[in-house]
Parts: structure tokens; sequence; C-alpha cells
């Protein structure tokens, strides 16, 4: 609603309206019946809206529909737009066609006539019409911005791309052909001028096979080839359409040594291991979560198969069964077409009520009504008490809880064994369980810094706006040095590789034959007449079979454009070779897919036969040669069949060692030993076993990269011992809460107030110290605030959030505090600790950043520590030169 200025009223009335045509029809068709209860359902819906705004209000909150609604309001008022017209009078607009229409209509009156206006945009590149921002925001640009004389904006058509080559951009114009008909504002790309090297090198590849294993080599294979000839692996990318063929793709390229990483938190949360603890997050916030459960029970560590899945939804079933009170709405009496009330039934749904197979884990009934088998039993048991042992810790701070679900499953020392067993097999090491785990705890950082419910239930809302919204938090995922990059389509739109490889191009893959929702069958979707954008969208007119077959046809054609512009955008990403593939069969899928008109349209611009790789033109077979159709077959599906062969090789070479130790004469000192001295032996042999894989375990920690964003905390960390610091982050342990966080916070937000700033959160050292925290001793620090100089002075800013570079990394804080005497800068931090032993490194970092930030010479900037308990102010004039630490160097940073 918000996306589209559409208010919960105007909602009602149109569907009322579809609503009471339906009825006088003489011959209401299935279909238009289908609509006419969608809008009913929908009309329900409209007042829930209602009433959460009211929550909302009354509670003093807003969400991100919220901020566009009340933004447009405010735009609108002649006040607001006074200001703005005062302080901007010239505006530039650059990826506008990303531009929703409530933010086109909030820009517009704050703009003005008499503002001067640009947009930057490819229409080409709208694929985000599912998140508001329709295909048609460029063709309305001067609808939003015209003056006054509906004088037509000036058009700059920019044709000429300096990334790709002629080889590459052939292939873009053919994706875009469809669409330049339907639109004057598509323009055919065409190579920049020669440069000083002669014109640009570029190519295409393609490819088709039988089976989605066999493309798979393929792209394996290819990526293998480019490394060997010295392209760096971090200027390769992997395109896929969805976010679920990322594992195959992973393992493919880690079976072969090719370091490889997800981008983005969409890309984090498809892989296996953080998908593992999401689910074991879900259960444990809502039992009755059962496709979260369901993927517990059938995942690498449960192993359950159908037959005791059968079981234990039985058994799950008849525990609702027992528990279940009748609360499902009634049709009223009179009403004889049955219509369920369904925000009641939402409002009246119990828990308790619905089938949970957690609940059945936990009581797995008789065994003579519930024969599970001997080894589903042991599992099961096993993890009721897993689930037990983690609810009990579910009050635990949300880092330490996702720390000890993480130690509890053991995917840490599964992440461990994959690479220690890949390198006694003469493998390169992968990361990628390291690096998913790594980059579960920066999202969890980054969700703690952003939400204000800091639960469990509230990162899992949090979770779900991410995947809903495609939106992706602050955060840095921890890949590999020099890892070849595997994200969505979406998340590729504006970046470029020299080398890019988009795999899957077959029929509904790639374009994606999955239409959006029709609003006349969902009621979560908004009317089109109600829509801003609805000039680009099909309309329904009339009721009948024709009707609704047009607006059906008329939708899937919509999506088949935005499927084209999304391959518009895949196809014009690389700057030197393109590889594209496709295949016929799907990993499970029982019908042929094929090659798709994205695949075709890159084979046809191959010039040389041999850029065609295998091309299988036919399937040879009938029905799937991979799924198993017919045959005998493992459950559950192995999910993760290297880390399982390296496994297996490794028991053997246990067995083989266990039968040589057998075969070994003992020496016949060993025969004089009485038994007590040979059990001294044996406990001495298992602890020298221990020290040596501690060892060797610390070992390994040195072999890790420092992450690439580092807070100002780990730097200092890193700093003090960089090999401890690297362990900790690879294996991090839940830290016991301390009341001395609150105590720090609530001082720093005081003093925030009494400096004239809205309270922040501190990132740095200083807010944690080891202390209990008092009411007294709040009163305490305001007194010894109050007595610095500082209390009287206004500080030039407070809370000044940095990010800067260092020697390729990130690093990233806050200062608390910045005071200005003359030409000079002083850089403040309030510390509540007893003992003045803050590190001065820490004010080194506000000191270089502040020099980036304000352009100001290092000389002239200061560091100041306040130790508040006691009013003691401690200055450093000469701090140490971050630029000439060595961040990524081996070994300390000292």
């Amino acid at each position: 609603l918000s996306e589209h200025l559409a208010t919960p009223l105007a909602l009602r009335e149109h569907d009322q309206a579809l609503i009471d045509r339906v009825s006088g029809l003489d011959k209401a068709l299935k279909d238009d019946r289908a609509a006419a209860d969608t809008a009913a359902k929908r009309i329900q819906l409209s007042y829930l809206v209602e009433e959460y705004r009211q929550a909302k209000h009354a509670h003093d909150v807003v969400d991100f529909a919220d901020v566009l609604r009340l933004g447009h309001q405010l735009s609108r008022r002649s006040d607001v737009q006074e200001i703005v017209h005062d302080r901007i009078r010239m505006t530039l607009l650059d990826e506008y066609q990303d531009t929703s229409v409530v933010q086109a209509e909030m820009l517009a009156p704050l703009i003005g006539e008499q503002g001067s206006v640009t947009a930057v945009g490819d229409p080409l590149q709208a694929i985000y019409s599912w998140r508001g921002a329709g295909a048609n925001a460029m063709a309305d640009f001067g609808q939003h911005f015209g003056d006054q004389q509906g004088k037509p904006p000036l058009v700059l058509p920019l044709s000429t791309s300096h990334r790709s080559g002629i080889n590459v951009l052939n292939v873009a114009n053919d994706v875009a052909e469809p669409m330049r008909a339907q639109s004057g504002q598509v323009v055919t790309l065409r190579p920049a001028p020669d440069g000083p090297q002669g014109p640009r090198r570029d190519g295409v590849r393609a490819a088709l096979f039988e089976t989605y294993r066999e493309e798979l080599d393929w792209v394996g294979c290819r990526i293998a080839e480019q490394i060997d000839v010295g392209t760096d692996p971090s200027r390769i990318a992997v395109l896929c359409r969805v976010t679920s063929d990322f594992a195959a793709v992973l393992e493919e390229l880690h079976s072969r040594g090719i370091p490889a990483a997800v981008s983005g938190a969409e890309g984090l949360l498809a892989q296996p291991e953080v998908t593992d603890v999401v689910c074991m997050l879900q259960v444990l916030n809502d039992p009755t979560d059962n496709p979260a459960m369901l993927r517990i029970l059938m995942g690498p560590r449960m192993r359950i198969g159908p037959r005791d899945l059968a079981l234990l939804g039985v058994r799950a079933t008849a525990i609702a069964r027992k528990s279940r009170v009748s609360r499902l709405p009634q049709a009223k009496d009179g009403d004889a077409s049955g219509a369920v009330d369904f925000t009641e039934s939402i409002r009246g749904t119990d828990p308790a009520d619905l089938v949970s197979l957690a609940e059945a884990v936990d009581d797995l009934g008789p065994r003579d009504e519930y024969p599970y088998s001997d080894e589903a039993l042991v599992r099961l048991t096993g993890l009721s008490r897993e689930l037990a042992e983690l609810r009990s810790a579910s009050s635990l701070p949300l880092p330490d809880l996702v720390s000890r679900v993480i130690a509890s499953t053991g995917l840490d020392v599964e992440a461990r064994l994959e690479a220690y067993t890949a390198t006694q097999f003469n493998a390169n090491p992968p990361q990628r369980g390291i690096a998913a785990i790594q980059a579960l705890h920066e999202l969890v950082n980054a969700a703690e810094r952003s939400m204000e419910d800091r639960t469990l239930g509230g990162f899992l809302n949090w979770i779900s706006v991410i995947r809903r919204v495609n939106r992706d938090p602050q955060f840095e995922v921890p890949a590999p040095v020099g890892a070849v990059q595997v994200m969505t389509v979406h998340k590729a739109k504006g970046l470029e590789w020299d080398v890019v490889v988009v795999p899957f191009l077959s029929q509904s893959v790639f374009p994606s034959t999955k239409a959006r929702s029709k609003w006349t069958t969902n009621m979560r979707e908004l009317p089109h007449p109600l829509r801003g954008d609805r000039d680009s969208l099909p309309s329904f007119v009339g009721f009948g079979t024709k009707a609704h077959k047009i607006f059906g046809d008329g939708m899937r054609e919509a999506n088949a454009d935005e499927e084209r512009r999304l391959g518009y955008v895949a196809m014009t990403r690389p700057t030197r070779l393109l590889l594209a593939s496709g295949h016929w069969w799907g990993p499970t899928q029982s019908k042929q897919r094929g090659p798709s008109e994205l695949l075709h349209a890159v084979r046809d611009r191959c010039l040389e036969p041999s850029a065609v790789d295998p091309w299988i033109a036919e399937s040879q077979f009938q029905s799937n040669p991979v799924s198993g159709i017919g045959g005998p077959s493992s459950w559950p599906p192995n999910l993760e069949s290297l880390g399982r062969d390296r496994r297996l090789a490794a028991s053997e070479l246990v067995r083989e060692a266990m039968r040589a130790e057998a075969d070994r004469v003992s020496p016949p000192a060993a025969a004089s030993l009485t038994d007590f001295e040979q059990e001294v032996l044996r406990d001495w042999d298992v602890d020298i076993e221990m020290l040596i894989a501690e060892r060797s375990f610390r070992g390994a920690s040195a072999e890790l990269e420092l992450p690439r964003t580092l807070s100002a905390s780990d730097f200092m960390a890193a700093y003090v011992d960089r090999s401890g610091f690297l362990a900790r982050k690879a294996r991090p342990m839940p830290q016991k809460p301390s009341r001395a966080a609150l105590r720090g916070t609530r001082f720093h937000s005081w003093v925030e107030g009494h400096l004239g700033q809205r309270p922040l959160f501190e990132e740095l050292p200083g807010a944690s110290d080891d202390e209990l925290f008092t009411e007294e001793e709040m009163v305490d620090l305001r007194h010894g605030f109050l007595q610095t100089a500082y209390a009287e002075r206004a500080a030039f800013a407070v809370e000044v959030p940095f990010s800067i570079v260092l020697d390729g990394l990130v690093l990233k804080g806050r200062i608390d505090a910045v005071y200005r005497d003359g030409d000079r800068w002083e850089m403040v931090d309030w510390k509540t600790n007893v003992a003045a032993t803050a590190d001065p490194m820490q004010l080194a970092i506000y000191r270089h950043a502040w020099s980036q930030l304000m352009n100001v010479p290092l000389a002239d900037i200061s560091g100041v520590f306040v130790y508040v308990r006691s009013s003691e102010v401690v200055r450093y004039d000469d701090l140490p030169d971050l630029a000439q630490i060595n961040l990524a160097g081996e070994g300390d940073l000292r």
C-alpha cells in the first residue's frame, strides 16, 4: 500500500466494487468467484493493516513502509518544500530505473518546478518491479518532473559501453531486441572506440549438456582453465538465477581447490552450514516450525529415513489431536457461502493446537505403537536432549546463543575437519565452512546493531525481512583472498568481472516461468488499478473465461519481460569472456528442460565452432537419467559427496594405522612394566596426542586471513595477539553476560544527551569493563564527568561513525566526541573503568580516521582518554601512525 500511495479505504472500495460486480453476473464462473473471494479476504486484511498502523503509532515505532508514507506526506507541506528548495537547487538521481512510485512522488515536490534534476538510468535494468520499482520508471520521469509548460525532459542516450567488447554486446543487444520494439528508450549498445592497445578483445562461449551434474563439471573446468592462464580468481564470477544453486556451485569449485565465496546475506543464508544453524534457531523459537524441523531431521547429521519420518508425523498428529480444542471459525448462520473470517482465525489460533514435529521428537510414544528403527531411535533421542539443552540456553545474548548452537551441532568441528582432510589428501583446504561460520557471526553482529528487539525471535524476523525484500544489512562476508564470487544476478547489477559464468540457462529456470502472483487470486497482491506503475502492467477487464485468460497471458508476458531484463543484466557484466550453459535434465526433475532463449542468444553469437562446447541438441533419455526414478536410491540424499568421501578416506587411514599398531611387536622392556606403569604410559600417550593436536590447531589459526572488515575492537585485539584473535574468530566461544555493558551504554547515552546528541551505542573498548553496575555508580560517573572541562565545552561532533581503508582492509568504528580548538582537534573517548589502562592505539585509530574524514594533517590531531570515575584526563600528542602498521602481513601486528 505505502509503496503505491494506496490507502486501506481505497482498497476496500475497489474490492467491494469487484465483489458487487461478480454478484450481479447472471452466470459467474469459477475464476470470477475466486476473484471475489480473494477481494473479500483482502478487505478483511485491510482492517488488520489499519490495526497494525494504529499499534505502531501507539508504541511510537515505524517501519520502512511508514518512512515512505510519512515522508511523502511531509513532502507535500509547503514549509518543508521551502526548506529543501533553499538548500538544494540541483539534483542528480542515479540508477533511476530502481526508483519506486512513492519515492518519485516524494522527490517531485521537494525538487520543485524551479529546481534542476537529472536522472541516469537504464530501462533494461529495471529488475525490481516486485519491490515497487516499476518497469516504467524511466518513461514516467517527465510526468513527475515536467515543467509548467509541459515540455518533455531532454533525453540523452548513453549507448557506448566502456566495459564490454562487441561480441558480448551483440549478445546483450539480441536479448534486448524483444523490448526494443516496446520502448523508444531502449538503445543499441556499441563498444567504446579502440584505445591505444587496439580493439577490446572479448569472447562468448556456450554449452548444453544432458544433466545438471555434467554442466557443473563444465563450469568447474572452464573456471580452472581461466585461473591456469593467469586470471585472478577474484575477477571471475558465477551468476545464478536462484540461491538454491549456490551449494552445488561452491562444492564443485571447492572440489577443484578453487577458493569461492558467496556474496551478501542472501547467499550466506543459502549455505548449508548456515541453513542448519538457522533451522535450529527457528525450532528453538517456534516448536511448530515443521519445515525447519524437517530440514534438521533429513539433514546430514540426523539422516532420518522416510519410514521413520512417517512414524514421527503420525505421532505429531496424535499429540496435537489430544490437546486440540476446536477453535476453527465456523460460518455464521445463514451464510450459505461458508466463508470464513480468516482474521479471527489469525487471532484465535493456539500454537498448542498445531502439529509439531519437535514435540513428537520429545515424546516419541510407546515403542509398540511407533516402531522406529534402532538407529532412528538413538538419533531422535539424542536430538531431543540437544534441543532441551539449547532451550535452557535460549535466554543467552544472541551471539552467545548462536555460538552455542554451532558448538552443539558440531558444525565448527566439521568445517575444520573438512579443511584438515583436504590437506591430508594434498588438496587445497576449502574455506567455505569456516568462512560461512565467521560470516554468520558477522551477520548476528549486524543484526544486533540494527535491531531494537535483540531477542531470538527478533533476529529470525530480521532474517525473514532480509529474504523477503532482498536488502542486505551492512556487514562483510569474510571470503578467502582471491576467491571466485558466486551470487545472484540481482546482486550483480552494477558490478563487473573479467570472466562471467552464467549457468543453468535452461527452460523454466532462467528465464524463470514462475510468474508473479495475480491480484485476482492472491490477497497479498495489490490490485493493479491501485498501483502507481499500473500503466506498465496488464489490465483485468471484464469477467468470464476469455478475460481471465487474457489477464493471465499478460502477467506471463510481463514476467517474461522482467526475466529478459534480468538476462540482459547478466550478459553485460563481463569485460573479457562470457561463459553460458544449460542442461536437459535437472537434479530431480521428471520433465525435460532444454536450452532457454537466453542460451540460444549466446550460442548464436559464438563466432567460431570451437566456441560452442558440447551441445546436446536432443536428449537421448526419455526420463531423468540421474533422478533414480524407478530404481533404488539412498535416503536422505547425500548433501555433500565430496566431504563424505574425504571423511571415509580419512577413516580408512585411521583403520590402517590401528591395524599397523596391533601388528607392531612391543619392545622387550614393555613386558617388564607393571599394570599400573602401563596405565600411566597410556595416559601420557593421550596427553601427548592432545598437546600435539592443540599445537596443530594453534598453528592452523595463523594460516587464516584477517576478515576484510575489522571493527576498532577487532583491530586492537589483532594488534595485541593476531594468532589468538584469528583462533577466536574461527571458533568464537560464548561470553559470560556482564552488567558492565549496561553501565557503559547508559553512561554514554547520558553524555550524548548532555552534549545535545541522540544516544548511540559504543563499539570500542571501555563500555564493557568487568565491574558490576549500580545506580549509585551511575551518579558517581555523572559527577566525575561534570568535574572535567569537557562538560562545559561544546563538542564539534559526537558519536562520529567512520569507515576507513588501510592496507586493503576496512576498519570501522565510532568516535565518542571531537573537540576543536582553532586548528587543533581532540579525539575524546570516555572511559568508565577504574584503572587508567586504556590502549592509546584506540586513539590512534580515531586520529587516522579523522584525518581522512576532514582532510587535516595528523600533526594537528591529538587523543584524550577521560576516566570519568576519577575525572582524570590523559592526553596523547604523539600517537603512532596507523599507516606504518602492516595490517595484512604475517604474524602479530605489533
